[in-house]
């Protein structure tokens, strides 16, 4: 099971999760999303707390859409940039 559909359906934030597998709200939500790596510590945490309903390629899995999703959003960006007229391009410098 994803962990998101885990957090719904058991009603409880990220916020909460982390506090209840006793693992720093500001530290897991850099994990999960991408920002610092997934440690076996939170792996097992999250395994041991969720019965196993959300596994490790399951919390990878979430891990690598996030990123997938935060790059295709930079390449938007950056297309958005390119395609704008010199002038426009300009008055933002």
């Amino acid at each position: 099971m994803r962990l998101e559909e885990y957090l719904l359906k058991k009603r409880l934030s990220k916020t909460e999760f982390s506090r209840k597998i006793e693992y720093s709200p500001q530290q897991f939500s850099k994990v999960i999303n991408g920002k610092e790596k997934l440690t076996v510590f939170l792996v097992k945490a999250i395994e041991k707390f969720t019965d196993g309903m959300v596994t490790y390629e399951d919390i990878l899995q979430y891990i690598e859409e996030k990123n997938a999703k935060r790059k295709m959003d930079a390449d938007k960006r950056s297309e958005a940039i390119l395609r704008e007229p010199e002038s426009k391009k300009r008055k933002g410098e």
